[in-house]
């Protein structure tokens, strides 16, 4: 057991990358199920779309899976929003409207097959968590309340009639 910023993981090493296909779990997450290999396995399939230099490797899909699901607890923790099923497919209908490579996305699409939860879940689902996260932290006012804090004593100060590098200093 080890805690990554108040979470727990739980993560089987030797696991990692000769599990059995038997196996379902790769990693827990909190107790509960985070990177599968079933995952593992559809992200390397949807990446080898990308052609002969992608980076593909079970650890590669296990660390970004992994990371996915530690950002999206993270998010959970501080009060983020959850995905919803329909944040996942209005996220989904947004890459297939902004894709700058269409041949690569029908072929990540096809490699999962007609199970588009698959798709969502292992191949949306990343990128839904990243931007959230990146939007959510810098304006989330419990995560930043030290800089939000700085900022209103710096404008009452200003407001009180002190100078701009006074009310810097405070």
């Amino acid at each position: 057991i080890r805690r990554v910023r108040g979470l727990a993981l739980f993560v089987i090493p030797s696991l990692l990358l000769a599990a059995e296909p038997s196996v379902k779990s790769v990693a827990l997450l909190d107790q509960k199920p985070a990177v599968g290999n079933a995952d593992i396995a559809d992200w390397q399939k949807a990446q080898e779309c990308y052609g002969e230099g992608a980076i593909s490797s079970r650890k590669a899909g296990f660390m970004r899976l992994l990371e996915a699901a530690i950002a999206e607890a993270a998010l959970r923790a501080h009060g983020g929003p959850a995905p919803k099923p329909e944040d996942l497919g209005a996220e989904a209908d947004r890459i297939d409207k902004d894709t700058r490579a269409p041949e690569i996305l029908a072929c990540i699409k096809k490699s999962f097959g007609k199970d588009r939860s698959r798709y969502l879940n292992v191949f949306v689902r990343p990128v839904l968590i990243e931007t959230r996260l990146r939007l959510y932290l810098p304006t989330d006012r419990k995560v930043q309340a030290q800089a939000f804090s700085a900022v209103e004593k710096a404008q009452a100060a200003l407001k009180a009639g002190a100078s701009l590098r006074e009310a810097a200093e405070q």
